[in-house]
């Protein structure tokens, strides 16, 4: 027959024993992210862009990423992150952003906005979207910014033509920037190269609705 100290024992243990659990996979995961931070990869002597790592650098507090030591190829030296290196956010010391102030002809060439030493098509629709939704002092600022049209966070930025080119692909000879939903934003889910015709049919369908 159990004893009262008996009982009371395993009383004890089975209200230990969810904590053991708890404290077990918390050490479980502590370890994963220590197994998982120990798995840096070396990008000594790799290039990106104008950038060629030299050397690791020491880690800064509360900076997730690893710190490396790269080489400009204008010959000056500066400190990127693994991840702008790898996401190509940072492509060098800072000097290519002086030439682009000079020339800003670079800039277009970089991901494909001139050809030929011309805008493409495609870029300046890009420009004139964004006019229209943020530049209040463009004449159609009223019919898109004023009546709360945005551009979508992927076509903004560094990188924005880039991505705007890769979700709409190459302007038609013929076509414009069209948003399928005209009270819409222009994201990629909502525009498509389109003829006057094809606008107008649109426009003529959403008002028949």
């Amino acid at each position: 027959m159990p004893t009262i100290a008996g009982i009371m024992l395993q009383a004890q243990r089975s209200l230990r024993s969810p904590r053991k659990r708890r404290n077990r996979s918390l050490s479980m995961r502590a370890k994963k992210l220590t197994t998982r931070r120990t798995k840096l990869i070396d990008l000594t002597g790799q290039r990106f862009d104008r950038l060629t790592v030299l050397r690791r650098m020491p880690n800064i507090p509360n900076v997730p990423n690893s710190q490396w030591l790269c080489r400009c190829k204008c010959k000056r030296e500066t400190v990127v992150s693994s991840n702008s290196l790898r996401r190509k956010l940072t492509r060098s010391c800072g000097c290519f952003a002086d030439e682009c102030r000079l020339n800003p002809q670079l800039k277009f060439k970089l991901h494909g906005a001139a050809r030929h030493g011309k805008r493409t098509p495609e870029y300046i629709s890009w420009v004139a979207m964004h006019q229209r939704c943020s530049n209040a002092k463009k004449d159609g600022y009223k019919y898109y910014g004023a009546r709360g049209i945005t551009v979508c966070i992927r076509w903004k930025g560094r990188h924005g033509f880039e991505n705007f080119l890769a979700d709409v692909g190459p302007r038609p000879k013929g076509t414009t920037l069209d948003r399928k939903k005209v009270n819409g934003n222009y994201e990629p889910d909502n525009c498509q190269w389109a003829t006057p015709t094809e606008q107008a049919n649109n426009r003529r369908m959403k008002k028949a609705a």
